[in-house]
């Protein structure tokens, strides 16, 4: 599926579901894959991800020969390596003109416009980690406390920043956050990591604690009584 993830401040992320990962150069399995992706989207172009696993593995040398010789093939439909983000790209310059005239389409009006692609305004759900239970409950407590504390940070920053006009802590916040969500990787928070992963992850959360704190305190000294 392709679609536009918008957030509540409006601003949009045009992304799309990924094809399935960890797998090889199969022709056959390929061909398949783009025909049901260009039925289900009217898309011709679809993505491949070959590699190694789900960890982040490449792919190999052979996947890439192989993948090779494919490209010289008269009956294969064209390949050619691209990245994730061209994908993209190339999708959304279709938008607002349709999908006609691109490879392979002809002039099909069935293939969709940039009104057809659909509109997530609500939080991305991961249906297969959902109530997750935890070996490390550690790890869910520093958490919820991170998250707690940079919402009240943000909310008296900003509260001091139109009182007192001092200047809002943008930076130190984004990074702070960006450190919670990288804590927040899949199998860090249930448990499943190995140990090594834990003694990295806990000087994590607390230099966020850390920065929170500062930037909490900071606020309450600036902000002018009447907003108390």
């Amino acid at each position: 599926m392709v679609l536009l993830v918008r957030s509540p401040d409006g601003s949009e992320v045009f992304s799309l579901m990924s094809a399935p990962v960890g797998e090889g150069i199969d022709p056959v399995k390929m061909a398949s894959y783009a025909c049901e992706w260009q039925t289900q989207t009217g898309l011709c172009d679809a993505l491949w991800l070959p590699g190694v696993g789900d960890h982040g593995g490449g792919p190999t040398r052979d996947m890439l020969e192989i993948a090779q010789r494919w490209q010289k093939s008269p009956l294969f439909p064209q390949l050619e390596f691209t990245t994730a983000e061209n994908y993209l790209e190339q999708i959304k310059r279709t938008r607002g003109q349709g999908d006609k005239g691109t490879r392979g389409q002809g002039d099909n009006e069935n293939f969709p416009s940039s009104s057809d692609f659909p509109t997530w305004e609500d939080e991305l759900y991961l249906e297969f980690h959902r109530g997750c239970y935890t070996t490390h409950g550690d790890q869910k407590r520093w958490n919820r406390r991170c998250e707690g504390l940079l919402y009240q940070a943000e909310l008296f920053a900003a509260l001091a920043t139109i009182s007192s006009k001092v200047t809002y802590p943008k930076a130190e916040l984004e990074a702070a956050w960006k450190k919670v969500l990288f804590n927040q990787f899949h199998d860090i928070l249930p448990g499943s990591s190995i140990h090594e992963v834990y003694v990295d992850a806990l000087p994590t959360w607390q230099e966020v604690e850390k920065v929170g704190n500062e930037i909490l305190q900071q606020s309450l000294s600036h902000l002018d009584p009447k907003f108390l």
